[in-house]
């Protein structure tokens, strides 16, 4: 997950290149950003309280 409230910057996407050399399996990115800031933190809360 990357957090940035402007949105993904050239160095997270560098740090995720990074981190899918080391974890070729991994899931897709999730991006979390003021637009998305908030049905983010509802979905999350949904699933710890289900």
């Amino acid at each position: 997950m990357q957090v940035s409230w402007g949105g993904p910057t050239e160095r997270h996407l560098r740090a995720l290149e990074r981190f899918y050399e080391r974890h070729p399996h991994a899931r897709n990115e999730i991006f979390v950003d003021a637009a998305s800031a908030a049905h983010f933190a509802s979905t999350v809360e949904g699933l710890l309280t289900a």
